[in-house]
């Protein structure tokens, strides 16, 4: 499953809607398996070094959204930001 939702729908794109390259399209089920395997829904993340990663590779993934969707508006909604039970900004 990818980490990309269209605005104002419910449905994630498969991707073949996403028409993004498939070395993107890898990366980007490679961010959802790391958060799938690392993050608790109650505990979040389990140190700061996991959240960095995973923000940080966020970071990286929305620019390459970005590139390779020039015509859409692609935008970041980072809210997995507990650490241990206490929600903590990444850096």
């Amino acid at each position: 499953m990818l980490p990309v939702w269209w605005v104002g729908y419910h449905e994630k794109p498969t991707a073949e809607e996403l028409s993004v390259s498939p070395e993107l399209i890898e990366r980007l089920r490679s961010w959802q398996s790391f958060f799938d395997d690392h993050y608790d829904h109650e505990r979040g993340w389990p140190s700061e070094e996991f959240l960095t990663l995973h923000y940080r590779d966020a970071q990286i993934l929305l620019r390459e959204l970005r590139r390779e969707l020039a015509d859409d508006s692609v935008v970041l909604d980072f809210w997995q930001v507990g650490v241990a039970g206490k929600d903590s900004p990444p850096s």
